[in-house]
């Protein structure tokens, strides 16, 4: 059921995208010059800002920033001309990005077509600022790199009512601290509790430390400078050890059949033994 909502969503948000050809931001030629060898998962950062709206209502203004980073998650080709253009998933970046987006009365998180020229966006490496999460690119966009707060995935039969906190580094590179965020299925990030912006991280095998100027409200970070940049040190541990939720056909515990199965990894914020968990994969 869960693996069902998540391909429902992404056919929905491909659909959508789809849409979005016939509105989109910025017209092209062919003397324009785009990228080439960009799929989905990749990262690209606006080489420019862009003015656009969110896609197919086309009546909420957005300002992305020039050197914003952005992982690709609707690569399409425009039906007549045959070039690509992105749609930008605004849940990835940080709250002041999104806002308009999620505080509208529709719920449409992606933005109107844009066509992926050179002018507009270049592709980069993932930022290592991820890395908390995975060093797999891919992986990021599973959940928009939510570490839940708790034991394990929630059952089926609770993932509806369940709201849990969350930490996560934006694509953009903001920490963020958000509180009874719904569990996983929601299509609007709402606004975080506290949020700053991660200065500087490093890994060290499955330890990554995010610093920031500020101190993010309700983490345990630790105050190491005075001064400077680095002031803060919020350490992330991914633990690598797998919990398994099973959800038998029709919730039913006697059942011999087992509907889905969920896979997440113990993960600790700080110097705490407070359980974490981000979501690996859907079994089946």
């Amino acid at each position: 059921m869960i693996k069902f909502k998540m391909i429902f969503t992404c056919c929905l948000a491909s659909a959508i995208a789809l849409v979005s050809t016939l509105t989109l931001t910025t017209t092209a030629s062919a003397q324009t010059r785009f990228l080439s060898n960009v799929a989905n998962q990749d990262f690209l950062m606006t080489n420019r800002t862009i003015h656009t709206t969110n896609s197919y209502f086309n009546d909420v203004n957005i300002t992305i920033p020039k050197g914003t980073v952005f992982q690709v998650s609707g690569l399409s080709k425009g039906a007549k001309t045959g070039y690509p253009y992105v749609s930008i998933d605004t849940n990835q970046l940080r709250w002041s990005l999104r806002k308009p987006f999620i505080t509208s009365k529709h719920n449409q998180q992606l933005t109107a077509g844009i066509w992926a020229t050179t002018k507009n966006f270049k592709k980069v490496t993932a930022p290592n600022y991820l890395r908390y999460y995975s060093p797999n690119q891919m992986a990021w966009s599973i959940n928009y790199g939510f570490i839940w707060q708790g034991f394990k995935y929630p059952a089926s039969n609770q993932i509806v009512k369940a709201k849990e906190n969350a930490v996560r580094v934006t694509t953009d590179g903001y920490l963020e601290f958000l509180k009874g965020q719904p569990a996983i299925g929601s299509s609007k990030i709402s606004q975080p509790f506290s949020t700053a912006k991660v200065q500087k991280s490093t890994t060290k095998g499955n330890i990554t430390y995010l610093y920031t100027t500020t101190k993010i409200a309700g983490l345990p970070s630790t105050h190491i400078n005075a001064s400077g940049r680095y002031q803060y040190r919020l350490k992330v541990i991914n633990t690598n050890h797998h919990l398994v939720t099973i959800n038998p056909r029709n919730n039913n515990s006697n059942s011999k059949y087992v509907d889905s199965a969920v896979i997440v990894s113990r993960c600790y914020i700080g110097n705490t033994k407070t359980n974490y968990y981000k979501l690996n994969q859907f079994a089946f």
